[in-house]
């Protein structure tokens, strides 16, 4: 399949993705507890790097897909892998982000509230391009 490297490329940044959501959750709760949020401003980078990542990749999935494209084991797990980066990976990063805002006084974190703030509407514009992607991938099923 000619676009199987693009497709891994997504299978392992979802993955990535939703455990690095997890991971500054958890540094949210600690920084909410103690204070210290230097453990959770690395995850925030590690964060920011990965849905940059994904911005690309999704793009180029879009670009590059054709209905001839993916066969129907590879148009499935590009269905699955994008269903769950809908409605679950980037639902947990955006709320992550309203709760940074949320608490960013509390745990002396102020100067990430403008960062959430952006990330927060470019990951709403990601889950509608998603959102497109999906639908021309399950597009694809029906032609064939």
């Amino acid at each position: 399949m000619k676009h199987r490297n693009v497709i891994e490329r997504l299978e392992a940044l979802v993955h990535g993705h939703i455990d690095a959501v997890e991971r500054a959750r958890r540094a949210l709760a600690k920084a909410m507890r103690s204070g210290d949020a230097s453990r959770l401003e690395d995850c925030v980078r590690k964060l920011l790097v990965l849905g940059d990542e994904l911005e690309k990749v999704v793009q180029e999935l879009d670009e590059k897909l054709g209905s001839d494209a993916l066969d129907p084991d590879a148009r499935e797990r590009v269905e699955l892998l994008l269903f769950f980066l809908y409605e679950v990976g980037l639902v947990e990063e955006e709320s992550f982000w309203r709760r940074l805002c949320t608490a960013s006084e509390r745990i002396g974190a102020t100067h990430l509230v403008g960062t959430a703030r952006y990330v927060v509407s470019r990951r709403e514009s990601l889950r509608r391009e998603v959102l497109e992607l999906l639908e021309k991938v399950k597009s694809f099923a029906r032609d064939s």
